[in-house]
């Protein structure tokens, strides 16, 4: 680990596979801790999510597949926290869908632990109703969960205890398509429609403009110890600029990403994006 801080790491994580041994876990967060770096986790206990390709309940038994059930997220998240709290390594759960997980983040935060969490924008738009009939691009992880857990996030995200949104964006191709749902691969293609869809937050009266842009750079920057973007003279610009008032609808076949598992289908959206600037470099325009 200290050789990849060398070679110019800003933090570890191992994506969406939870660390299943928890002695190994308490040692990297002591190395993590040790050298600065801030550790991403993806909070589940592993058996209890064996298997599982959506929300476990009334619906999951109904359409016959294996369920993640929530206290898999729950007993992931406590123990991670607790492990954390040996060592006092910063830690962030990028991609809560529970209530109760995000309840027990809250809770180690008003501890004064350095413990936060984001929430990608499915989980706040969308409930396990949207897998429909194996609908595949409803298909993610972690999984799609009640509306009350849905409104729950949204309440969380109002009341500060969420300070992150990110797309997770996770592309597949049109070999998706043959697939059953239990072959295929989680994941939703959203990058590009995640400042739209995030705006859809603030014409719902769940949050206000500010908030959405701050949960969408400052609060990522943060979780990853990073100095967050600004729009004072003289620092670098990394931004983009966005038409709030432009209406479109969603077509996922005419997006930029090759993926096209994406069940924002003919959403009307607004807040088209015009320029995406990084390093003070124009990269895109529209």
């Amino acid at each position: 680990m200290a050789g990849l801080v060398e070679s110019g790491a800003i933090v570890f994580s191992q994506a969406k596979k939870p660390v299943a041994s928890a002695a190994l876990l308490r040692l990297a967060l002591s190395y993590a801790a040790d050298l600065g770096r801030p550790v991403l986790l993806h909070g589940e206990e592993p058996e209890l999510a064996a298997h599982g390709v959506m929300h476990e309940g009334r619906l999951s038994i109904r359409l016959g597949l294996i369920g993640r059930p929530v206290a898999a997220e729950l007993i992931g998240v406590q123990r991670d926290i607790a492990i954390a709290a040996l060592s006092g390594c910063p830690i962030h759960f990028p991609h809560l869908s529970t209530a109760a997980a995000v309840a027990e983040v809250a809770a180690a935060r008003q501890r004064g632990e350095p413990v936060t969490c984001g929430v990608s924008i499915h989980h706040l738009l969308l409930t396990e109703q949207d897998v429909g009939f194996f609908n595949l691009h409803a298909k993610i992880l972690p999984p799609l969960r009640t509306a009350a857990d849905r409104d729950a996030l949204r309440h969380a995200l109002a009341a500060g205890a969420i300070t992150a949104i990110s797309s997770d964006h996770c592309p597949w191709g049109v070999d998706r398509e043959g697939r059953t749902f239990i072959q295929a691969p989680f994941g939703i293609a959203a990058v590009e429609w995640l400042l739209p869809l995030a705006l859809r937050l603030v014409d719902e009266g769940v949050v206000n403009l500010m908030t959405i842009l701050r949960l969408l750079s400052i609060g990522p920057a943060q979780a990853l110890d990073l100095t967050p973007p600004s729009l004072a003279v003289g620092a670098t610009a990394d931004l983009c600029i966005f038409d709030p008032e432009s209406r479109f609808m969603v077509e996922p076949t005419q997006g930029w990403s090759r993926g096209r598992n994406l069940p924002y289908g003919q959403w009307e959206l607004r807040g088209q994006v015009r320029y995406t600037l990084v390093a003070g470099r124009v990269i895109f325009r529209s």
